[in-house]
């Protein structure tokens, strides 16, 4: 019998079983190609196609059967459909549920000059695939840069462990892996045009948008906080309000920056299509601003978040036993309490400190 491929309309995929009616990535129901030959030629060809082989759409006493019906997910248009596939090499269209989920690449966020703290990269690669993660949203303000200096010196990247999650790299990464990397920490700026660009979603430093004695808005450059976070998400925050950050220092007049909000929720959308990840430095949520966004999530009732943690201290390196700890409404109030006891739990007694001489 003659091999007949057929190529998926949706996602390109050339299925080679041709008995299928639906293609073996997405899912998607055969459609024939435009054919602008007349219809006495196609009937022609469909005849002699249906003597070279049994028609999938047939049973052995002539009668036809029903045409398979498509998932729910495959009534989007098929233009935009994009199905991320681990490595390139899965057959199977991602089955998992979307969903949010966090994880942080380095234990205690510190400098790691050594990598004894940080996420190697297989154990990120093996964590990507245990949890058929499609989208990876970084929030993490600094990440190097493109242009790293000791890259092109041929001197390889200055920045802390992991090395590969450096701006110069990093985005090689994902492609790779043919999973979609977005990068959203950078601060929010304003161009000639007066529009804003940027994100303002990163933990370290913000343009945070205040209302000044005038009560004109404008935005200042500070360093971050959980307080100015939250702030800048309240829409019913337009009068304004008094925010200490993370310096300690009192911010006056935060309000409601509908930009920075706009780009959180385009984020949040993404995680009802796809598995999304939101990875920063910090390995554990509760000591992450991330947490902030994780809060706003649930609290608008978006679904689950899915953090993943370390589960003991056995060793200091972050790696694939990671355990997942869901956040939801009904532990709302209490989750940061359970992390930060986990946390306890897991750092043993310090072993490290010096004996006092006789």
């Amino acid at each position: 019998m003659e091999n007949q491929e057929w190529k998926c309309l949706a996602c390109t995929f050339i299925n080679k079983k041709t008995d299928y009616l639906t293609c073996e990535i997405c899912e998607m129901e055969k459609e024939e190609e435009p054919d602008t030959s007349s219809s006495s030629t196609t009937k022609r060809s469909r005849s002699i196609n249906s003597n070279s082989r049994p028609s999938p759409s047939s049973s052995p006493d002539g009668k036809k059967k029903p045409r398979p019906t498509s998932p729910p997910s495959s009534s989007t248009s098929s233009s935009n459909t994009n199905y991320s596939i681990f490595q390139g090499k899965s057959e199977k269209r991602n089955s998992n549920p979307p969903g949010l989920f966090t994880a942080g690449l380095r234990r205690n966020g510190a400098e790691d000059k050594d990598g004894k703290r940080s996420l190697s990269l297989e154990d990120y690669k093996t964590l990507l695939k245990q949890h058929s993660i499609e989208v990876v949203v970084d929030m993490r303000v600094g990440r190097g840069t493109a242009k790293c200096k000791f890259t092109l010196e041929g001197k390889g990247c200055n920045i802390s462990e992991p090395k590969w999650a450096c701006d110069c790299s990093i985005e090689g990464v994902h492609n790779k892996l043919e999973i979609e990397y977005l990068f959203r920490g950078t601060t929010i700026s304003t161009n000639k045009g007066g529009e804003p660009s940027g994100y303002n979603l990163g933990g370290t430093n913000i343009n945070c948008l205040c209302r000044n004695d005038k009560g004109v808005e404008e935005r200042k450059w500070i360093k971050n906080g959980g307080q100015l976070r939250r702030a800048m998400m309240d829409s019913n925050n337009t009068k304004g309000k008094d925010c200490e950050n993370d310096a300690k220092k009192t911010i006056s007049g935060v309000v409601y920056d509908e930009h920075a909000k706009k780009e959180l929720d385009k984020i949040f959308n993404l995680a009802n299509k796809k598995r999304v990840l939101l990875i920063c430095v910090e390995d554990e949520l509760h000591k992450c601003h991330k947490n902030d966004w994780v809060k706003i999530y649930v609290d608008e009732g978006r679904g689950e978040v899915i953090a993943i943690e370390p589960s003991d201290e056995v060793s200091s390196q972050p790696g694939v036993g990671w355990t997942n700890f869901p956040i939801n409404l009904a532990n709302r109030k209490t989750y940061d309490v359970t992390l930060k006891g986990l946390s306890a739990a897991r750092r043993p007694p310090d072993s490290k400190k010096k004996k006092k001489k006789n």
